[in-house]
């Protein structure tokens, strides 16, 4: 079952939403740049670096290349002459046999494990200071091979990159701390638009709910008039009986316009949190429930239904009395205008759990699924068959809503042909 939720509250989900999607959406567009920029910060700096170290090495192979390969080794002890290449105490360059012997090296002391593989690998090396802590190489290794294309001799230089890991790292801190910032920027700006956006809307609703009020205590003087004339005219024993029934007519209609105007009336303070906090107290629910049954005991007699109360003298409810009156007299209305003769209708409460439930079961026509979604909103009638009785549509909005203001969740159990069962859990 849907529950009802009354206008305010549609005004308030409805700002919700909006902002929502706001927010959504720039924090969407924020982290979008803020990927952007990241990629690009990482692959800018990350070509720079690699280029830089590609370059060394070329200067390096170069170099060899022209150094006949016999006298290789012999070159490599006066290595001296490369440490003129690397320009910082970060960098290192390594000279490593086909066997994976490293047999000179200038800089960091760069460990090998293995026959080093061409191209560029990341290298993780414990700190010299602080064995706990580790330094990134950013490392690249070329071959020198001989005409026939074996491999004589691998040059692999690099150049230490944790500090760069970390600017990195801090950037997309950065990054987050603006999308997150922009996010609770967004949510804030959204809030105040969707507000003044909605306000003609809130405004309006103020405005209907004012003019329910206001007609509905209008209406009630002259219904009143119209009602001593029709109780006066049918108290007349010379009216003719077509005179007489024209009377009654007017007094089922005056009843039914006076029924219509106390719910509106009802509806507008049902949303007014005070009037429940003034009217809630402990009290017996059995003589209650009793006294509306009893209500219904001639009624129940002319159509032939059967009326069942089960309800124990110790069952106490902690409410609105008055509401919850209405709330059940209104269900118990609903169970009479839709079951037909020689059916059945019943209340039973009890205690479920720590909870009080409330049930009103009858065997009627019951109702539909697709009419079940709708069946608490104002002035909405199920089915065809149920739209030939007479009602307003408000009975059921009513319960709805104030099942709502005194806190009570409503359920509904229906099968079209079978009857239904609604129920009230406070």
């Amino acid at each position: 079952m849907r529950s009802l939720t009354s206008e305010k509250k549609v005004i308030r989900a409805t700002r919700l939403k909006w902002t929502f999607v706001f927010s959504m959406t720039i924090i969407t567009l924020v982290s979008a740049f803020s990927i952007l920029i990241y990629g690009l910060m990482v692959r800018v700096t990350a070509e720079r670096f690699d280029e830089s170290i590609i370059e060394r090495a070329q200067r390096i192979e170069r170099r060899l290349r022209i150094i006949p390969i016999p006298l290789h080794e012999e070159v490599l002890l006066g290595i001296s002459d490369a440490a003129a290449i690397i320009s910082s105490e970060e960098e290192f360059i390594q000279f490593i046999t086909a066997s994976g012997e490293i047999i000179a090296g200038v800089g960091v002391q760069v460990p090998l494990y293995g026959v080093p593989e061409e191209g560029f690998e990341d290298l993780r090396v414990p700190s010299v200071s602080d064995e706990r802590t580790e330094h990134v190489y950013r490392a690249f290794t070329t071959a020198l091979k001989t005409p026939g294309g074996r491999t004589n001799l691998y040059v692999r230089t690099g150049i230490d990159i944790t500090d760069l890991r970390q600017q990195q790292r801090l950037f997309f801190v950065a990054m987050l701390l603006t999308v997150i910032l922009s996010g609770a920027g967004a949510w804030v700006m959204g809030f105040i638009l969707s507000s003044y956006i909605l306000k003609p809307m809130s405004t309006n609703y103020e405005r209907l709910k004012r003019f329910s009020l206001l007609s509905s205590h209008e209406l009630k003087t002259p219904l009143t008039v119209i009602r001593s004339a029709a109780d006066l005219l049918a108290a007349d024993e010379d009216l003719t009986p077509g005179s007489q029934k024209k009377v009654t007519a007017l007094k089922s209609a005056v009843d039914r316009i006076e029924s219509l105007v106390s719910q509106l009336l009802l509806l507008s303070k049902s949303e007014e949190s005070a009037f429940m906090k003034k009217s809630a107290r402990r009290f017996k629910l059995n003589p209650m429930l009793d006294e509306i049954m009893r209500g219904y005991q001639t009624l129940a007699q002319e159509k032939g239904i059967e009326l069942e109360l089960r309800c124990d003298d110790t069952v106490e409810a902690n409410t609105s009395e008055e509401f919850l009156r209405i709330i059940i007299q209104n269900l118990v209305d609903n169970a009479f205008r839709f079951t037909p003769g020689g059916g059945r209708v019943e209340i039973v409460a009890g205690y479920l759990r720590d909870k009080l439930k409330i049930s009103v079961r009858d065997s009627g026509i019951g109702i539909r699924k697709a009419d079940q979604k709708r069946i608490f909103e104002r002035f909405y009638k199920a089915g065809s068959t149920r739209l030939e009785q007479s009602g307003s549509g408000l009975g059921l909005s009513i319960v709805g809503e104030l099942a709502q203001v005194i806190g009570a969740r409503i359920t509904l159990t229906s099968e079209p042909g079978k009857g239904s069962e609604f129920s009230i859990v406070l």
